[in-house]
């Protein structure tokens, strides 16, 4: 019996080795390909047609049906082979060497019935049970899992086959309508149209004889447009074979549930089928569009009894909030000329898919080398003056440097070269893309030779003289040579050797600062430190040390690049002041902010900027640094805000930045300094706003609107609000979004925006408040 068990468990853990080296690769080539399949659809997204993006993402099922073997000289496997594996090697379990022990035959003899016991047992434990491998274990919870979900679907489709079952024929005149769109979106094969008792969206159900189904209350409430759009839909899904596409992709689901993008993908798929239908119906009721996203709402309202419901059939509705998206994605979308993907889609597939889909390596790899080299090149650090050079800092030893480099390219100083056999005192040592300058056994300069290596503003080797310039601006002293080839650009810890000809970077030297922090032009704080991103982060978790003379209001009255550049008497800055005015409260908090104060610092989450106070001409003035992206990015000295210290009571409902808001009477302040719109008004309908409003410009006033003419350039003349739908009784598609007559009420943010039609032009324009943060808070 245990010899039986163990042939079992046996072949159980080969059967998990082999799932495991399949499974594996196949599941980091497909989560490749989900990512870039994903990232190719943001891009195109806005670009080309949902049937297109329909097709590339079908590319996913090709991937899946393939063995991660498989390889063409034009696929990215080809050549990058090492980053997609197309088996995990794992050293395999090998089965366990036992000492040797006597073998036990049973011989049938005369005296069999006088063996003992002692002996019977000696032979039960010759045979122990080999132990399952986790490779095994992992097959078996693969396979229990998908014949859960096996037994799921079969489920589903005795389900439909009942709801089938369980319908009647449609009317005559609903029958004479499906023969009508059936021959005018073009399908040869006989569909039949039933209705049902379920409260479910139309759907299509069957492979070989497709059937509509649709609720029989449905049906009384649709008027004869309508009607057409729905069988068109639904006919439209079996012109494309959605059906069997849709099988399929169940079918590889199941297979490959253990991977979480395959489910990401398996949305994205539906949602995209869904618009490629959308773009079906359009052209075939091309004279009737306008009535089509009014259906869809229509069929929302009426057909969402059950919003659990998980048949998953193909139909017009599945989620409100994928036919939110499919009716944004119509708004912003012109109608399509055909629904049909075209010979020049058809080629950009194929040759995506011959780039994609094949990732098995070339059997003729490069060398070893080759992936390393690839790796490092790739890779960009951040330069930091005075103190690093990506990972190369001014206190490593030259041992050190070649550990993590290997051997040098060159040794040299002046004319003369050297080897590592025979160093001068002084000498610098050469790498590909970086250069060393020793003395004695201490760095004393870093030179970067390539682009690879960045500052934190992103200045590198190769970038113009121009850049350099509008970067670092005035400070930035100019330096010429006549016998050398190149000007310099000098500062603390920093010089840009530019080439004379071409006025291009040719190298960056970084040298330390003797006895200090500082890094270009900012005089940073020791206590702050530098992060990953190349960004300053400041100290900010200091104790609270109150300041009484602080405390109060202090209005902005000026902005200095120097504290005694500031003159009461005449404004140095030209410009309006961003920053309008700041309220010290008792115990460390300044009003309608996340900031904090603790006595000669204001603190936000990664800044600590100082605050000075002086008395000048009988007033008292503040001078608060502005740690802006220019510090904290570009470490650029932080300018000065002047403040000059007023009464608390003319700034409470002042806004600390940007320009105040003619807030409504009926709105108030509460507590956290926002604004808050009166929001409890009845319910006065409103006709004329019932429907779909598709957003066409963003205006500052009303009057600047010219139809035809965008205003908006922000964004690259992107809008944020693609539009807005209004349904009966006050509401809309989104649930924190309500209406009455004039008014669009956000319960979350507590605003109630008012909104103007005008007709302009023989067209009908919506004017809608857009209240933001910058109103809400700002």
């Amino acid at each position: 019996m245990n010899q039986a068990i163990n042939t079992c468990i046996t072949g159980l853990n080969n059967i998990g080795q082999g799932f495991w080296d399949y499974a594996a690769g196949v599941f980091i080539q497909a989560s490749v390909l989900i990512v870039l399949l994903l990232i190719l659809d943001f891009v195109l997204r806005k670009r080309v047609r949902a049937v297109f993006r329909y097709c590339l993402w079908m590319l996913l099922f090709v991937k899946l049906v393939l063995p991660a073997s498989f390889t063409l000289p034009t696929g990215i496997g080809y050549w990058l082979g090492d980053y997609f594996p197309s088996e995990v090697s794992i050293a395999k379990l090998m089965p366990q060497t036992k000492e040797a022990v006597p073998m036990f035959i049973d011989i049938p003899q005369r005296h069999i019935f006088f063996e003992t016991p002692t002996m019977n047992e000696t032979v039960a434990t010759e045979f122990e049970l080999e132990s399952i491998s986790w490779q095994g274990l992992v097959f078996s919870g693969w396979l229990v899992g998908m014949l859960v979900l096996l037994a799921l679907l079969v489920r589903r489709i005795y389900f439909v086959r009942r709801l089938i079952v369980n319908s009647r024929s449609a009317n005559e005149r609903s029958l004479e309508m499906l023969e009508e769109c059936r021959c005018r979106i073009g399908i040869r094969q006989s569909v039949e149209l039933r209705l049902t008792g379920n409260k479910l969206s139309p759907a299509v159900c069957g492979l070989f004889k497709p059937v509509i189904l649709i609720p029989a209350a449905l049906l009384k409430k649709l008027s004869r447009e309508k009607l057409k759009a729905v069988l068109i839909h639904e006919l439209a899904h079996i012109k494309r074979d959605d059906a069997w596409v849709n099988l399929l992709q169940t079918m590889l689901l199941i297979v490959y549930f253990y991977n979480p993008l395959v489910w990401i993908a398996n949305a994205m798929i539906r949602r995209i089928r869904e618009q490629a239908v959308d773009e079906m119906v359009l052209v075939t009721l091309r004279p009737e569009t306008k009535s089509y996203s009014n259906m869809l709402i229509d069929i929302a309202e009426m057909a969402f009894w059950r919003p659990n419901f998980s048949l998953r059939i193909i139909g017009v509705v599945e989620s409100k909030k994928a036919l939110e998206r499919r009716i944004n994605h119509m708004l912003t979308r012109p109608v399509p000329k055909s629904s049909k993907l075209g010979c020049l889609g058809l080629i950009a597939i194929v040759v995506i898919g011959a780039i994609l889909l094949p990732m098995g390596r070339n059997s003729m790899t490069m060398a070893a080398g080759t992936q390393e080299i690839s790796s490092e090149n790739s890779k960009t650090n951040i330069i930091i003056p005075g103190l690093r050079v990506g990972e190369y800092t001014f206190s490593m030893s030259k041992d050190e440097i070649l550990k993590s480099l290997g051997k040098p390219k060159a040794i040299f100083y002046g004319d003369q070269k050297y080897t590592l056999d025979n160093l001068p005192e002084q000498y610098f040592m050469h790498f590909v893309d970086i250069s060393f300058h020793i003395s004695g056994d201490s760095i004393k300069g870093i030179t970067v030779l390539s682009p690879s290596y960045k500052l934190a503003n992103g200045l590198g080797v190769g970038d113009s003289e121009q850049k350099i310039k509008q970067a670092f601006g005035d400070n930035f002293q100019l330096k010429e040579t006549e016998w050398k080839d190149f000007l310099s650009y000098e500062d603390k810890g920093l010089m840009f050797e530019i080439h004379k000809q071409d006025r291009t970077v040719m190298e960056i030297n970084v040298s330390p600062v003797p006895g200090s922090e500082s890094y270009i032009k900012a005089d940073i704080p020791p206590t702050s430190t530098i992060n990953e991103q190349g960004r300053i982060v400041d100290k900010v978790d200091y104790p609270f040390v109150n300041d009484p003379k602080v405390i109060g209001g202090w209005k902005s009255v000026d902005f200095v690049r120097e504290i005694n550049q500031f003159n009461p008497a005449e404004k140095s800055w030209k410009g309006d002041l961003y920053l309008n005015h700041l309220i010290f409260e008792e115990g460390g908090k300044i009003a309608g902010n996340i900031l904090t104060w603790t006595k000669g610092l204001v603190l936000s989450d990664d800044t600590a900027s100082k605050y000075i106070v002086r008395e000048i001409d009988g007033s008292a003035y503040m001078f608060f640094e502005w740690k802006s992206g220019d510090y904290t990015i570009r470490y650029m000295k932080p300018f000065y805000y002047v403040l000059k210290k007023v009464s608390v009571e003319g700034l409470k409902y002042e806004p600390m930045v940007g320009k105040k808001a003619d807030i409504p009477p009926t709105s108030t302040i509460n507590e956290q300094g926002r604004i808050v719109d009166k929001i409890d008004y009845s319910f006065i309908n409103d006709s004329n706003v019932i429907g779909t409003w598709k957003s066409v410009d963003f205006v500052d006033e009303m009057e600047q609107f010219k139809a035809g003419e965008k205003q908006w350039k922000g964004r690259d003349g992107e809008l944020y609000l693609k539009g807005l739908i209004f349904l009966p009784n006050g509401k809309t598609f989104k649930p924190w979004w309500t209406w009455t007559k004039g008014l669009v009420f956000h319960s979350g943010d507590k605003t109630a925006a008012q909104y103007t039609i005008k007709d302009i032009e023989g067209s009908t324009y919506m004017f809608y408040e857009w209240k933001s943060g910058d109103y809400v808070i700002r």
